[in-house]
């Protein structure tokens, strides 16, 4: 969980439990006088709470179509499947930026080693087929002796682009929540409780935006975060990882096939528990889980691809008369592990 994720989890928290304190108030004042009857504060009490029935009590109904509106506004469901999405068309957008190099995107190495769900329930994090999505990217070009033609991606798209069908929803709910809003004050004639009754459509609305702007800026908050363990562990936010070192005989390729073992045994762990399997159930049948990254049997030239790959370099900017820039940067990734607590 990232920190803005963080902060609203503790505000919901915060918020909650002001709720919970003033619900417990009035039992808590019964007990008081009834040990100490005639009690000072608790005849306070009395008078502060009839003040705020009085004031509320016209609402009650208006404010029970509130919360059903926010209930139904469904930002958790929501705010899931646009994180997922986003993720989804960042991840395609790389792989495709980076497609006519000898490189792997590093979103996608990044997906590889950080597997994320952003589903809350436990049914729908078994039926999350995101990491097996980015699996079957890496599955496909990893032993495909592709013809690259070039050794620089291409610039990166700008993020309005990623997030091109969801801003479409967020302006529909944008002019939703502002028609509304117009017709309050065309329609207002002096008497609020009238206008009152718009707060519902309006509680709907502006939470579905929020739930759509949330979602951004935590979007904007992991492709940072992206940049940061490659510029951590690499010294550039886009290090040039060839294909080639991602063999599975290599540290690289060790470790993507670790997080794929530590992957497939939680998501199945979790699958036996929805099912209420005992522990001696061994068998891997979840429907989500990845296939290996890597065949079993190698092709012979893979062996080869270093040589090839400096050969067609050198081809390449003696072609077009450019000097390749290299860029002093460090080519140990630490621990998994350590770089995870070292963020927390």
């Amino acid at each position: 969980m990232n920190r803005l994720e963080n902060s609203w989890a503790k505000l919901k928290k915060l918020i909650l439990k002001g709720l919970l304190m003033i619900m417990a108030s009035y039992p808590i004042m019964l007990c008081v006088n009834f040990l100490l009857p005639g009690n000072y504060y608790y005849e306070k009490y009395q008078v502060l709470r009839a003040m705020v029935w009085d004031s509320i009590s016209d609402y009650i109904f208006l404010i029970v179509v509130s919360f059903l509106a926010y209930y139904l506004a469904s930002s958790r469901t929501l705010y899931s499947k646009l994180r997922t999405e986003l993720r989804r068309n960042h991840l395609d957008t790389e792989v495709l930026r980076w497609n006519e190099t000898p490189y792997i995107a590093p979103a996608h190495l990044y997906n590889l080693f950080f597997p994320k769900s952003f589903e809350r329930t436990l049914q729908k994090r078994i039926n999350d087929f995101s990491y097996r999505y980015t699996v079957d990217y890496f599955r496909y070009r990893i032993y495909n002796n592709v013809n690259y033609t070039k050794f620089s991606p291409a610039a990166r798209g700008t993020l309005h682009k990623l997030f091109s069908t969801s801003l479409k929803k967020v302006f529909r709910y944008i002019f939703i929540l502002l028609l509304t809003l117009t017709l309050m004050i065309y329609l207002y004639n002096g008497d609020s409780q009238y206008v009152l009754w718009f707060t519902p459509a309006l509680v709907y609305v502006a939470r579905r935006v929020f739930t759509f702007l949330f979602a951004y800026l935590n979007f904007r908050y992991d492709m940072l975060s992206i940049d940061k363990f490659f510029e951590d562990n690499y010294g550039d936010p886009e290090p040039k990882i060839k294909w080639s070192d991602l063999s599975a005989d290599k540290h690289l390729g060790r470790t993507i096939m670790k997080v794929w073992k530590d992957e497939c045994l939680s998501r199945q762990n979790l699958y036996n528990h929805l099912l209420r399997r005992g522990e001696n159930h061994t068998e891997f049948d979840c429907p989500s889980l990845a296939s290996k990254p890597y065949e079993n049997d190698i092709p012979e030239w893979v062996s080869h691809a270093d040589k090839i790959y400096h050969q067609k370099k050198c081809e390449y900017f003696a072609k077009h008369n450019q000097v390749e820039w290299v860029v002093n940067s460090k080519t140990n990734v630490v621990s998994l592990n350590e770089y995870k607590l070292r963020n927390n």
